[in-house]
């Protein structure tokens, strides 16, 4: 088996025209693209369908969607392990096929709830309510989905990124950035095609068909772990000429292992400040036209801020690409909390459209530094022989994080009858985030100083 996964089979990264780094990015694009059925938006459609269906209420799809992704994130340190053993061509094989089998499964789900209550109604517990089973078989499902998904194919595609660039990190990085956030924005109303053209159980069962076996045949052919198992170096087929004034941020001095990178500050303050943003784009697109009644926006007026702000984003991407070789890390990372400040001033301009301008700047410096920030900082801050190992324990922090925001302003909303105090507590968190981001140098930099 081990033959199947060599380097150079069943092709020679070396022999291509072109550095094959470009073409890891373009596959690594493609695997995260993949990860869609597994992430908020991807499931986004498949909502009301599944509440009719399992007769569950909404609150109790919402706690299964929490248990279900929470589960999944504790899982996910582990497997970053395993992506610095096995490698990304191995991970994501194998995780392909497994997350491919699960949307097979969830495609029969009403079958499953319905057998399952049949079978235990007549040979075990008859008084227990049907709700039951729907919900701990959905929670399974959506532990199935996160985990896969959002967690392990997410992060082996993002990693095996990383190190195949150094001083061209950041280019590629926002380059893959534009095509990943492109097709994230159109993939729900995709998906609702297919859901209106082959119903939401034919969608499922495509959908795993495509990915179960035509992604783990794509990432089996053109997934490779480093540029160096190929007799390739990083950045290009010949050496990059650093700048005049090298940055500091760019020399690697010595590879930490996760419990070291643990006890840096650094880590905490990048590991918290992506845990935030995927903590309020969540929950904030979960009630957004909740949010936008209270405060007199319509639903039309609402959903229309997302595209502004995802061209935003694109124009911070790429030009943080640019920089990101050139400054330090932590005054992205800065200008990526900034937006969270903006962001949760928007209702003191409530009543009137002048609060799309702070949601529109918000979102859009929130999403345009995430994907960059969080594909840079690991291999650089800490290098890449433990990089999987670290970056699960920022792809946990991000799954519980974007499972807790919409539960945290559905509690605040039904406590106070009113998103205000969800608003008024975040901006002041946010505030102290973008503070702390100053603190965040590299730890390699006191090593090559």
């Amino acid at each position: 088996m081990k033959s199947f996964f060599k380097p150079d089979f069943p092709f020679s990264p070396k022999s291509w025209p072109f550095f094959y780094g470009w073409w890891v990015l373009f596959a690594s694009s493609i695997g995260i693209i993949a990860s869609i059925p597994g992430q908020t938006m991807g499931f986004s459609v498949f909502t009301d369908i599944l509440i009719s269906e399992l007769e569950l209420s909404r609150n109790a799809l919402s706690f299964a969607y929490l248990f279900g992704t929470v589960g999944g994130g504790l899982l996910l340190p582990y497997v970053g392990t395993l992506f610095d053993r096995w490698g990304a061509r191995v991970l994501a094989t194998v995780g392909c096929m497994i997350f491919g089998i699960g949307m097979i499964w969830l495609s029969q789900i009403d079958w499953i709830v319905n057998t399952t209550k049949s079978a235990f109604t007549a040979w075990s517990w008859p008084q227990m309510s049907g709700w039951v089973f729907s919900f701990a078989i959905m929670t399974f499902g959506f532990f199935w989905l996160r985990f896969m998904g959002q967690g392990l194919l997410t992060m082996t595609s993002r990693s095996m990124a990383a190190k195949w660039f150094n001083y061209r990190r950041g280019l590629a990085i926002s380059i893959s950035g534009v095509v990943i956030s492109f097709s994230f924005s159109i993939a729900p109303r995709v998906l609702d095609w297919f859901i209106q053209s082959f119903t939401w159980k034919g969608t499922w069962l495509i959908l795993g068909l495509l990915i179960g076996v035509g992604m783990a045949l794509f990432t089996w052919l053109f997934y490779r772990d480093n540029p160096e198992d190929s007799q390739l170096q990083m950045d290009g087929l010949k050496p990059v000429k650093p700048p005049k004034k090298e940055n500091k941020d760019l020399i690697i001095k010595r590879e930490y292992t996760r419990s070291e990178a643990l006890r840096t500050l650094s880590f905490w303050v990048f590991n918290l400040s992506l845990g935030f943003q995927a903590f309020t784009i969540t929950g904030y697109t979960f009630h957004v036209v909740a949010i936008g009644a209270e405060y007199g926006l319509t639903k039309d007026a609402v959903l229309s801020a997302f595209l502004p702000a995802s061209l935003i984003s694109v124009i911070l991407s790429v030009s943080g690409g640019w920089l990101s070789s050139r400054i330090r890390l932590k005054y992205l990372l800065a200008v990526m909390n900034l937006g969270g400040v903006v962001f949760f001033t928007c209702t003191y301009f409530a009543g009137s459209q002048t609060m799309l301008i702070p949601i529109i700047a918000g979102l859009g410096m929130l999403g345009g530094f995430f994907g960059l920030i969080s594909g840079i900082v690991w291999a650089r801050f800490f290098g890449r022989k433990h990089l999987g190992a670290i970056s699960g324990v920022n792809m946990a922090t991000m799954v519980h994080a974007s499972a807790l925001g919409p539960i945290f302003f559905s509690l605040m909303d039904g406590h106070f009858s009113s998103f205000q105090v969800a608003f008024d507590s975040l901006l002041i968190l946010s505030a102290a985030i973008f503070l702390l981001s100053f603190k965040a140098d590299n730890p390699q930099r006191k090593l090559a100083a």
